[in-house]
C-alpha cells in the first residue's frame, strides 16, 4: 500500500466520493456541502488517499484552522472553516478507511505533510459505539524517504 496527496483533478473527486458515500456518517450528509467539502480538499491538497494495486482503499482530508477552532470541534461546536495564514492546528473532518490497516499509513503520512502542528481527529464507529475524541497528535517534519 502507498499513500499520496490525491491530484486536484475528477478522476480523483469522483472516485473520492463513491468512496466516501458508502460509509456512516458521510452516506446520509448532503450531496453538495459534502461534494464542496471533499473538493475543497482536492484543490487545497489538505488529503491523503491510500492506494493499493491501483485501487483506493482509504482517504483521510482535513481543514487547517486555529488552535481554538479546533477546541470547539472537539467540543462538538461545529466544523471549522479554513483559516488561511493564520492556522495553527489541522481538524481531521473525513476519514474512511474500510480496512483498518490503512488508517495509520494515512495518519503518519498527515501528520508528516503538517510538521509542527497539532493535528486533531475524533474517531467514529459503525457499529454504533458513541464517538471516540482523540487528544492532538503533533505535526514532525517529514522523514526521508517519505512519499506524499
Amino acid at each position: 500500500m502507498r499513500t499520496q496527496v490525491a491530484p486536484n483533478a475528477p478522476q480523483s473527486l469522483a472516485g473520492v466520493i463513491r468512496l466516501v458515500s458508502k460509509y456512516p456518517p458521510f452516506r446520509t450528509y448532503q450531496f453538495g456541502p459534502m461534494t464542496e467539502t471533499l473538493a475543497r480538499q482536492l484543490r487545497d491538497g489538505t488529503n491523503v488517499v491510500a492506494i493499493e494495486q491501483g485501487r483506493l482503499v482509504g482517504y483521510v482530508g482535513w481543514v487547517r484552522t486555529t488552535r481554538e477552532g479546533a477546541e470547539r470541534w472537539m467540543r462538538g461546536e461545529g466544523v471549522p472553516g479554513p483559516s488561511g495564514a493564520e492556522a495553527d492546528a489541522i481538524v481531521v473532518n473525513v476519514l474512511v478507511a474500510p480496512d483498518r490497516k490503512s488508517i495509520l499509513p494515512m495518519i503518519r503520512a498527515l501528520v508528516d505533510l503538517n510538521p509542527g502542528l497539532p493535528v486533531y481527529r475524533k474517531r467514529s464507529f459503525q457499529d454504533g459505539r458513541p464517538e471516540m475524541k482523540r487528544p492532538p497528535i503533533l505535526g514532525r517534519a517529514r522523514r526521508s524517504g517519505t512519499r506524499h
